[in-house]
């Protein structure tokens, strides 16, 4: 079948059809489907991004609050601090920074609530730590939203923490729901998907943004105020004792470039990133390009083929001993369109050189409290950048001896952290943002994204898994495609419909 081909319009009449089923269901007191909608709701606009925020789905998470819970007025025990989490990944995320600065003030105790199973080999390292430090943890059990909601509801209760640290994803709903009834207990937003559409903001007291870009948009786009925000960039967790994986034979006594991350973030309909990468190629004949991280590589490994790069631009896929791929790798290319935080704070921790495109302003600039540029506009003056770097050793070290001194150290980062658990309002000082540095319209992007199915199927799979069958009137283009294959079969007649009906 062809691609269905999106446009603005029709995404946002998705969802705002999806916002009108969370109306009606709150209004026909059906929350465990209203609570559905707004998961959907908001795991959708995260892939789309016409909006940061939406009063209407916070107001509906406070309702149902209101109709589920009693709210809960009695005072908060003074030493008890609850972390949830919504990951428990070993080295994804920020949960191993925080929970070890949190372990180490001796005045609270420490719960952790994950909506994970905690023993399994990706969360073995977090479970160790919970298990070697005496933590207190809760695992939610699968089940309804409301189900879970209650059961966190009572763990509140039981508890009654003084301060929350919510490390959760943009479309998480049980936290919030559930810390709705307790007025009294100050909630902290670890936010970790500072780029996208996310809940959350209506609830809470602090919003921590570890980059300039995050904290103007919050203020600016999500209306959140200044005394609600504080800047604290976080530094990489290394995990040192993984093992090598290994290289491709080919990079034996090459210069290595390397970047990584979902490739969606380097997917566009010129395929920018990979010619990007091929003309440094091409201009350094000592180099090889690896690539690490998890998508759909099918365009990938066919331009690789054929460029003839088989020998020289290698897709690793995931990797686990991501610190010891650094390690191994000479220079860093941050990806395009869509930036990467975390892989540019493993590249400054080891000491690598680093270097991006950038179209237009982002935050490309930052590493950790201190700045330092990094992002080129001009193609010419990137590839300028990159033979300098392979071919001047000097220059190379010197250059990741930069980058390394930028990061906050985990002592300073353990010292603000304490510090906010402990009600004070501290940060790191920063070059306050101005209004117009950085473009945050990029639904553009994104419905280029979803146009070249980088994440297939993506989108009807959310909508369809929530709505099933009530799915039709809101995806005509796709059932309408499904339909005519099926009369049509893959045939000329089949297309010229498609296209008479621009479906394609």
């Amino acid at each position: 079948m062809m691609k269905i081909h999106y446009t603005h319009k029709d995404l946002h009449s998705i969802y705002e059809y999806l916002v009108k089923e969370v109306r009606r269901n709150i209004e026909n007191e059906r929350y465990e489907k209203a609570l559905s909608h707004i998961y959907t709701a908001a795991n959708f606009q995260y892939w789309y991004n016409e909006i940061y925020i939406d009063n209407r789905l916070e107001n509906g998470l406070k309702h149902i609050s209101e109709k589920l819970l009693n709210k809960n007025e009695e005072a908060t025990k003074e030493d008890v601090i609850l972390f949830y989490d919504f990951l428990s990944r070993d080295n994804i995320g920020l949960t191993q920074q925080y929970v070890s600065s949190l372990i180490k003030d001796n005045k609270n105790k420490i719960i952790y609530v994950t909506e994970r199973k905690l023993d399994t080999p990706e969360r073995s390292d977090i479970l160790s730590m919970l298990k070697n430090n005496d933590i207190t943890f809760y695992e939610l059990p699968n089940g309804d939203y409301t189900k879970r909601i209650k059961d966190l509801y009572l763990i509140l209760l039981q508890n009654r923490p003084k301060r929350v640290f919510l490390h959760i994803a943009p479309w998480s709903i049980i936290p919030i729901v559930a810390l709705w009834a307790f007025p009294n207990i100050h909630k902290i937003l670890i936010n970790l998907t500072d780029h996208a559409f996310e809940l959350g903001f209506g609830l809470i007291d602090l919003s921590l943004e570890y980059r300039r870009y995050g904290l103007l948009l919050s203020k600016h786009l999500r209306c959140v105020p200044e005394n609600k925000l504080c800047y604290l960039p976080f530094y990489p967790w290394i995990n040192e004792l993984s093992s090598f994986e290994g290289f491709p034979d080919e990079t034996r006594g090459k210069i290595i470039l390397f970047s990584g991350g979902s490739i969606y973030k380097i997917t566009d309909k010129t395929n920018t990133f990979f010619h990007l990468i091929r003309k440094i190629l091409e201009n350094n004949p000592n180099t090889v390009f690896l690539y690490a991280g998890s998508g759909n590589s099918s365009v990938l490994e066919k331009l690789i083929k054929r460029h003839n790069l088989e020998n020289r631009f290698f897709l690793l896929g995931q990797r686990h001993d991501i610190a010891q791929v650094f390690q191994h790798c000479d220079i860093y290319i941050g990806t395009y369109p869509s930036s990467g935080g975390l892989m540019s704070q493993y590249a400054a921790y080891y000491k690598k050189p680093i270097i991006a495109y950038a179209t237009k302003k982002s935050d490309d600039i930052i590493i950790g409290k201190d700045e330092i540029v990094y992002s080129y506009d001009n193609i010419e003056e990137l590839n300028k950048e990159a033979t300098k770097l392979v071919t001047d050793r000097q220059y190379r070290e010197n250059r990741g001896e930069r980058f390394k001194s930028c990061l906050i150290k985990t002592e300073e980062f353990t010292k603000l952290v304490i510090g906010i658990s402990e009600g004070e309002f501290v940060g790191v000082p920063y070059k306050a943002p101005r209004n117009g540095e950085f473009d945050f319209d990029v639904k553009d992007k994104y419905l280029e994204l979803i146009n070249l199915n980088a994440s297939k199927g993506l989108i009807e799979r959310l909508i369809v898994n929530d709505l099933g069958l009530c799915s039709l009137p809101v995806l005509p283009k796709v059932y309408i495609n499904r339909l005519l294959y099926i009369l049509t079969g893959k045939s000329r007649l089949y297309e010229k419909i498609m296209g008479v009906l621009n479906l394609k």
